[in-house]
């Protein structure tokens, strides 16, 4: 087992609950390592690679008590010069909030990049990088959520050689006009509603029976939805389908303001008009854009029970259509570029670094989404895609700084993870909805 040296940088030990410290000040309260990465410089960053390689990993306290190990862990082509802060009594994960990870070329020596952690979710983090002056690099910012770059190649104006002395306070200031800080700063006081929402739906999950074409009229009456007629089902049990079930959701939020559940045709009306289209015919046109209507007149419905007005769908901002990345990093390491794509949304892989910046920027709002899936061409059709599908999301943050997202589909909770495997290569279309506190689901 590797030996490890202590070394004291003064003789002060404050004893202080991470967890708890980050919920109350945030991203700015994580422990600060500047003090260690200067001191290690010439022993672990400058140093041959063979030299790093063989070097027993040390335990470093700072003058305020913050222990941090530095070591170095090969990771194919690179070596990574992790700083990681002592979490608990025992562990120094390298990924914690307050670890900076300096990766060097295996073979040259070179520093690569910088990648520094500071929420409790390893998949947010900053990397800073050199930019390509050969002699003399200045630094550049990259702000990553769950692989997608809220910024890339943000210059930071300093050369490159001093980044590692920066700490995070200073390297924020730095950044705060250029780097958006606001889709990582959050407060999980802000999500009361949706929690308590998720609460109310869950309570109800049970209840749920699956039924093709099944919703409740504006009176409260199961019906089909196709044809408005009425319909049986199991005593006790709520039949819906997963038209029927986001609409149950928002007639919970609709009966609370104004009294009123949604009426099921108005919610059937098309939102936009279609030129030039490959449909055979209007009632295919419909079909291929079902759910897309829905959830846009569902989402409108909502802001007019709060208003006490109508108002023509899609034309509230219900409808989400911003841009927040400069590109996504696809498994192979390439970063693309991606965004909204009108009448279709977004790709489904880009659906969780989206909704954690939403979740961020816009508390409390919960989101409806239509999948939009191609259909498999013949020889004879064209390739055609449809809306045929639409869902619930709740995300939330809790205190430690994560991002929960709640999926809810045809009265049932999936995993997030699972939706979107269910749904790979398919685009999803999002509009919000304000959560409420008087939520009164059926």
């Amino acid at each position: 087992m590797m030996k490890t040296k202590t070394f004291f940088c003064g003789i002060v030990f404050i004893l202080i609950s991470a967890g708890s410290l980050f919920a109350t000040r945030g991203i700015l309260s994580i422990p600060d390592s500047s003090a260690v990465r200067d001191q290690a410089m010439e022993p672990w960053l400058t140093a041959p690679i063979s030299a790093v390689i063989d070097r027993e990993c040390e335990n470093v306290q700072t003058d305020f008590g913050q222990v941090f190990q530095v070591r170095a862990e090969r990771e194919g082509s690179e070596v990574a010069i992790v700083f990681a802060p002592r979490e608990g009594s025992y562990d120094f994960l390298g990924k914690a909030p307050g670890a900076w990870v300096v990766y060097r070329d295996y073979y040259s020596g070179k520093i690569l990049r910088v990648n520094v952690y500071f929420q409790y979710d390893s998949r947010v983090y900053v990397c800073l990088r050199p930019d390509n002056q050969p002699k003399k690099p200045k630094s550049e910012v990259d702000l990553i959520i769950h692989g997608a770059y809220a910024c890339r190649g943000v210059p930071l104006g300093i050369p490159f050689s001093e980044v590692l002395k920066l700490s995070f306070s200073e390297l924020f200031n730095l950044t705060k006009e250029t780097v958006p800080w606001n889709y990582v700063k959050t407060d999980y006081r802000n999500y009361v509603n949706n929690n308590k929402m998720v609460e109310k739906i869950r309570r109800k999950l049970p209840q749920f029976e699956y039924i093709e074409d099944a919703a409740y009229d504006e009176f409260e009456n199961p019906v089909y939805i196709s044809t408005g007629e009425a319909r049986s089902g199991t005593p006790g049990k709520i039949g819906i389908n997963c038209s029927g079930f986001t609409k149950w959701v928002v007639d919970g939020i609709t009966i609370a303001l104004s009294g009123s559940a949604t009426k099921i045709e108005a919610l059937k009306q098309p939102t936009i008009e279609l030129e030039g289209t490959l449909y055979k015919s209007q009632a295919e046109e419909e079909e291929m854009f079902r759910s897309y209507d829905w959830i846009r007149n569902l989402s409108t419905a909502a802001v007019c029970a709060e208003r006490d007005k109508e108002f023509p769908a899609g034309t509230l901002g219900v409808d989400v259509q911003v841009n927040p990345f400069a590109g996504l990093k696809s498994p192979d390491g390439t970063v693309r570029n991606v965004g909204f794509v009108p009448k279709t949304g977004y790709e489904i892989n880009l659906l969780k670094p989206l909704l954690y910046v939403l979740a961020a920027t816009e508390p409390d709002m919960l989101y409806l989404g239509a999948v939009k899936t191609c259909k498999s061409k013949t020889e004879d059709e064209p390739e055609t895609w449809t809306f045929h599908h639409d869902v619930v999301f709740l995300p939330y943050f809790d205190q430690a700084g994560i991002c929960h997202i709640e999926v809810f589909e045809s009265g049932v909770e999936t995993s997030f993870e699972e939706f979107v495997e269910d749904n790979k290569g398919s685009y999803i279309y999002l509009c919000r909805v304000k959560s409420s506190d008087r939520f009164q689901p059926l």
